[in-house]
């Protein structure tokens, strides 16, 4: 399936699925190794060209082969890649931030790898596409109109909306917005037209016809989160709290959603 096509059919409840799975294989993969990362910071920093410290998926859950990198670099512009054109394919993550010279916070850097696992599970499931888009360079028309990037990107905006309804019940709050696709557009965005979320601020550089295909993958994500924040709002009962439900849940639909995606 070409990459292209896989935006045009996107479903919004395969998008859920993969962002938890993204983020289910950051909780078993990344956290040992950013505690790695900041324990050896001074050593990896002194390294020629930048240290370094790997794991493979594989060794935590046997779908994926794939290689996961911290890189410590002062030059690099991006927060992350993924790159398919090597055996295994990797993701790196550079948690350093040159520009505030600090690590960056924990959040952060998940997000980054949910970004390059989303890249990973679309490369997977469109024949290996080619996956180099930082040739592109960083916050080009050009980058963020790639398929890639468009997805990956809409990925984050969503969790992003999903992570401020989900806490403290927000959505209780926002009831409103789940009553109308128009009154869930004006949620996102300012008088100016402009989204309130961050990460899909993405949206101000598209061409017209990926406009068009965010449009339409809002309104088929409302739909979605709605039924969903609706029967929250009916129940006044949050299912994130009940942790086992969710993932009992979760595991039922995996199974299905991850049955096609063919292991490298």
């Amino acid at each position: 399936m070409k990459l292209c096509d896989i935006v045009l059919e996107a479903n919004p409840e395969r998008d859920y699925g993969f962002r938890k799975e993204a983020s289910r294989i950051y909780n078993k993969i990344v956290p040992h190794l950013l505690d790695y990362f900041h324990r050896n910071f001074q050593s990896l920093k002194i390294t020629l060209g930048g240290g370094a410290i790997k794991s493979n998926v594989v060794r935590v859950d046997k779908t994926y082969d794939l290689d996961v990198f911290l890189q410590y670099s002062e030059d690099s512009s991006w927060s992350g890649i993924f790159n398919g054109h090597s055996t295994p394919p990797y993701i790196v993550v550079y948690p350093y931030n040159p520009h505030s010279k600090k690590i960056r916070g924990e959040a952060d850097i998940k997000e980054t790898f949910i970004h390059e696992f989303i890249h990973y599970l679309d490369w997977l499931r469109s024949n290996h596409y080619n996956a180099n888009t930082s040739k592109l360079g960083s916050g080009t028309k050009e980058y963020y109109n790639h398929p890639a990037e468009l997805n990956a990107y809409f990925q984050e905006g969503t969790r992003a909306l999903e992570q401020f309804m989900n806490k403290n019940k927000q959505y209780m709050r926002y009831g409103h917005v789940w009553e109308s696709f128009s009154n869930f557009i004006k949620f996102l965005t300012r008088k100016d037209g402009s989204y309130y979320f961050y990460y899909f601020k993405f949206t101000d550089n598209l061409d017209e016809k990926n406009a068009k295909k965010i449009q339409q993958r809002l309104y088929q994500t409302w739909e979605y989160l709605s039924k969903d924040y609706k029967r929250k709002i009916r129940d006044n009962t949050y299912h994130g709290n009940d942790k086992e439900e969710a993932e009992k849940e979760y595991q039922k639909k995996r199974k299905n959603l991850f049955s096609k995606v063919k292991r490298h």
